[in-house]
């Protein structure tokens, strides 16, 4: 059976994709666009009574932010080395809006999995293409298997060059 039949859709519908390269080909150091970010903003805490080891010797626990303020600095954290950088507003605050922000428990296997979900809407430069290329084309963050890290990108109508 076909995904889309899986999935519940007709299989009467058409379905269309578009060629993502003339995008990325056009991504330039310094363009300005809108952006919207489904994330996992989590860290990994290094002392946690539910303790976490991992092959590489590293103990932890990953613990998702739940504040605005920590889901706001963990964007603005990881930006530059996604090849970014958050513009500010008239008042020289980060041009970004942290909502639909949920905390979602489900089973996988044996255990209950726990995110921490919020989307990211604003404004950013582009500071490094290659970096911001891999960004659209990779994700951020944790969660990508979950529905997280998709960053999706607009024109910005003020900045002449998209």
């Amino acid at each position: 059976m076909h995904i889309v039949e899986q999935a519940g859709w007709p299989t009467h519908v058409e379905w269309e994709t578009k060629n993502y390269e003339p995008l990325l080909e056009r991504i330039a150091k310094g363009q300005q666009w809108h952006f919207k970010l489904r994330a996992n903003p989590a860290r990994k805490a290094k002392e946690d009574k539910g303790r976490r080891h991992r092959s590489d010797g590293i103990v932890g626990k990953v613990q998702g932010h739940i504040t605005v303020d920590q889901q706001l600095q963990w964007l603005i954290d990881r930006s530059a080395s996604h090849g970014f950088t958050i513009l500010n507003d008239q008042n020289d605050q980060p041009d970004v809006v942290v909502k639909e922000r949920h905390k979602e428990n489900f089973k996988r296997a044996d255990a209950t999995v726990t995110l921490v979900t919020a989307v990211f809407e604003g404004r950013l430069e582009v500071t490094d293409a290659e970096l911001f290329r891999k960004a659209l084309c990779q994700g951020i963050g944790r969660a990508k298997g979950f529905g997280c890290g998709l960053l999706t990108i607009a024109p910005d109508l003020n900045n002449k060059d998209e």
